[in-house]
């Protein structure tokens, strides 16, 4: 059922956006999605839940793309190459709302799980979500920054230590190790 949400969503949004960004915006959710999954061991509802919320972690970031081109290009000016976490500041700063809470407003809006409505709106604030609820973000989350490492518009030391410590990837090397084994894996499952 999560991913006839996910082809739904696609489907949907696919001609708001110029064919390449959907192209690059669907590549990155297929990375984030598969490493959030890797991160969850056991629990395969809760697996589901955050590969679905990877999917969909996007969701806010298509609507200001379909934004005129003018807008965009701003936007995009403004936010370079930076990490999400400093994109949603600056989305906030100049729009009043960041891509996290579009996405999570439009999930209410299509009636989607609140497991995944609440994985999506704090996605980039980990810290934020209550105890009982860091096994649905934390995994998103960190699946987003490892993406945003291999671009290299991320550092490892501005991952969120309190994540990094629930993985057990405190150690650089031990992350960028897991990291390359989760990207080979990644490209092992998706190349044509």
């Amino acid at each position: 059922k999560s991913f006839l949400l996910v082809a739904g969503v696609r489907t949907i949004l696919t001609g708001l956006v110029p064919r390449e960004r959907m192209e690059e915006i669907w590549e990155s959710s297929n990375r984030i999605s598969f490493f959030a999954g890797q991160l969850v061991r056991d629990k395969r509802e809760l697996k589901e839940t955050v590969i679905v919320s990877g999917l969909l972690n996007d969701l806010g970031r298509i609507v200001i793309y379909s934004f005129s081109e003018e807008d965009f290009d701003r936007l995009r000016k403004l936010t370079g190459k930076e990490s999400s976490e400093v994109q949603v500041v600056l989305e906030e700063t100049t729009l009043g709302i960041s891509f996290p809470e579009i996405g999570a407003m439009l999930a209410r809006k299509w009636n989607f799980p609140e497991n995944i409505l609440y994985a999506i709106r704090y996605q980039m604030r980990p810290l934020h979500v209550d105890e009982s609820r860091e096994s649905l973000v934390y995994p998103v989350y960190l699946a987003r920054c490892m993406s945003e490492v291999l671009k290299g518009c991320q550092q490892f030391e501005y991952i969120e230590y309190r994540v990094l410590k629930a993985y057990g990837l405190l150690d650089r090397n031990v992350f960028n190790k897991t990291l390359a084994e989760m990207e080979e894996r990644f490209v092992k499952q998706y190349s044509v």
